[in-house]
């Protein structure tokens, strides 16, 4: 009984370090695709990536790898910013680090919490990046930008959550 559960919370019998190398190329993989192009543009514009990357990823390792997760890829996504004052350092390794600690202290990690997690904190993620960048320009141009291209890019980000989430609970869902 106790070597199961051993198992279970180390994540079956997989090493560490093939464990931290998964998390260190799919987050690589998840900012080549989001800064290079790789996701065609819809209504110009395109998903954020690394959110949903650093969420799932707190929510099956917890607190801790999902902290570093954030930094390591908000440092990624700041090299690449027009803007590179860490704002997405900041916000993506306090999103990994809330998301590991609701994981482990108040909701179970399954699929569905790791998805409406991604979802929630790709919503306050483009709220927030719009209110950073497009408010100190004027109401109009904040609603422009919000409803022009932080929206969809939470729609989209939504829609391709679904598969980040699937990739890393892929062990826990069953199907008949």
């Amino acid at each position: 009984m106790s070597s199961a559960i051993t198992k279970k919370a180390t994540g079956g019998n997989r090493s560490g370090a093939a464990k931290i190398a998964g998390v260190a190329v799919m987050l690589l993989l998840s900012a080549l695709a989001q800064n290079t192009g790789f996701f065609p543009a819809v209504y110009s514009s395109r998903p954020l990536l690394m959110i949903p990357a650093v969420v799932c990823t707190a929510m099956t390792f917890y607190e801790g790898a999902g902290f570093a997760a954030g930094i390591f890829s908000g440092l990624m996504w700041d090299t690449v910013s027009p803007a590179p004052d860490g704002i997405f350092t900041l916000f993506l390794g306090v999103c990994g680090a809330v998301c590991g600690l609701l994981s482990r202290y108040r909701f179970r990690s399954t699929f569905l919490t790791s998805y409406l997690f991604s979802c929630a904190a790709s919503l306050v993620g483009c709220v927030l990046y719009c209110v950073f960048r497009s408010a100190p320009l004027g109401s109009a141009e904040f609603s422009t930008a919000f409803f022009a291209f932080y929206l969809p890019s939470f729609v989209y980000t939504a829609v391709v959550s679904v598969f980040y989430a699937a990739f890393l609970h892929r062990e826990k869902i069953y199907l008949p």
